[in-house]
């Protein structure tokens, strides 16, 4: 309790001092070897470069903002689970993966058709535009036949999912306002 209370003190602006990063290192590395949950995800994101935390974000300027995707994706496919954590569709176990094939990322080889297996695991809701990835590899050819008239298809699909609750002259007028 004592190192995740002092992760969290000195991932803010207020406190964060380089002179502490090998502390701060020290401390989440330990909290994930012993499989902290928290501990565990906040150091693989600050791995990935993912800084929507405060605590990722430190352990990333700890890593003078440089990510390690070997280090990520090794976390990413060895962190603690159970059982409601395998499921195909979790974002852990589909996008996140399939984007380290869709582009090589660390020591993970370039490889298509399994990003594209990924993406299409995915659920609805995983904060990754999947379904975009999806279009754009089939437009391109990328780990399934090219095929545009699917591409085109699927971003019209995606297009229909995003919510627009003002009109174009709404929005004019509140940007005026401001």
């Amino acid at each position: 309790l004592s190192m995740y209370n002092f992760i969290q003190i000195y991932s803010t602006k207020n406190y964060f001092n380089e002179v502490n990063c090998n502390t701060y290192l020290g401390y989440i590395n330990t909290l994930a070897d012993e499989k902290s949950l928290i501990g565990y995800h906040t150091l693989m994101n600050g791995y990935m470069g993912k800084i929507g935390s405060p605590i990722s974000k430190t352990v990333f300027k700890c890593l003078d903002k440089k990510p390690n995707f070997s280090k990520a994706f090794s976390m990413l496919v060895n962190r603690p689970t159970s059982d409601c954590h395998l499921k195909k569709s979790r974002i852990h176990n589909s996008s996140y993966p399939a984007i380290f094939y869709l582009y090589g990322l660390g020591d993970v080889e370039q490889d298509y058709d399994k990003a594209y297996e990924l993406f299409s695991n995915s659920g609805d809701y995983s904060g990754i535009p999947d379904l975009a990835y999806l279009a754009y590899m089939n437009f391109m050819g990328m780990g399934v036949e090219q095929n545009p008239n699917k591409g085109i298809g699927l971003t019209i699909e995606l297009a229909k999912k995003i919510s627009v609750d003002k009109s174009p002259e709404d929005f004019t007028k509140n940007q005026k306002e401001q």
